[in-house]
C-alpha cells in the first residue's frame, strides 16, 4: 500500500536529483542510472530519515514526521537526497563531511546533521482498542499493533479472548 503523500514527496526527491545530475562530475551518468527507491516508514520513532547503498540507492523517511511536519521536513528529504547523490558521485559513503555540505549547499539547503522535529507525538504514540469478548479498554503500541496486523495474537488479560 502507497502512502498518500508519496507522490510529493517522490516529486520533491526527484527535483533535487535534477539539480545534482547537473553538476559537473566524471561519475555524472552513474547519478542519473541510480535514481532511488523510496520508502515512507510508519515504524520510524526518532529518526526522521536515512539513506543507503550505492549500487541500489534507498531513501527511507519517517512518515509520521512527515506527516507532523509538513513543509518544514522538505530539508530532510533533500539531506537524504544529498547523501545518495554525493555517495554514488564519489563512490564511497560519506557521511556528513565536506562534500555533503556541498552537495546542501547546492540544494540551497540549510548543512545541518541532525533534526529538530518534535518526537514526542509519535515517540509514545499508542492507539486503544476494545475486547470484543468484554469490552474493556486496552492500549497498544505501535509495534503491537503491527504485529497483531501481521498475524500475531493476543488474548485478552480479562476473558482470555483472542484479540484482534
Amino acid at each position: 500500500m502507497t502512502h498518500p503523500l508519496y507522490p510529493s514527496v517522490k516529486a520533491k526527491v526527484e527535483k533535487w536529483w535534477e539539480i545534482a545530475c547537473g553538476i559537473p562530475h566524471r561519475n555524472v551518468s552513474l547519478l542519473r542510472e541510480r535514481f532511488p527507491e523510496i520508502e515512507l516508514s510508519t515504524r520510524m520513532t526518532t529518526r526522521a530519515g536515512y539513506a543507503q547503498g550505492l549500487h541500489k540507492p534507498r531513501i527511507v523517511l519517517n512518515a509520521n514526521l512527515l506527516v507532523q511536519e509538513g513543509e518544514n521536513f522538505n530539508a530532510t528529504i533533500g539531506h537524504e537526497v544529498a547523501h545518495i547523490a554525493v555517495n554514488i558521485l564519489m563512490g564511497e559513503q560519506c557521511g556528513h563531511d565536506k562534500r555533503w555540505g556541498y552537495m546542501m549547499t547546492i540544494f540551497r539547503l540549510p548543512v545541518v546533521r541532525c533534526h529538530s522535529y518534535n518526537v514526542e507525538k509519535i515517540r509514545h504514540q499508542r492507539f486503544t482498542h476494545i475486547c470484543k469478548g468484554c469490552g474493556v479498554q486496552m492500549s497498544l503500541t505501535q509495534n503491537r499493533l503491527t504485529r497483531m496486523q501481521n498475524g500475531q495474537v493476543y488474548i485478552c488479560v480479562k476473558c482470555r479472548t483472542p484479540i484482534n
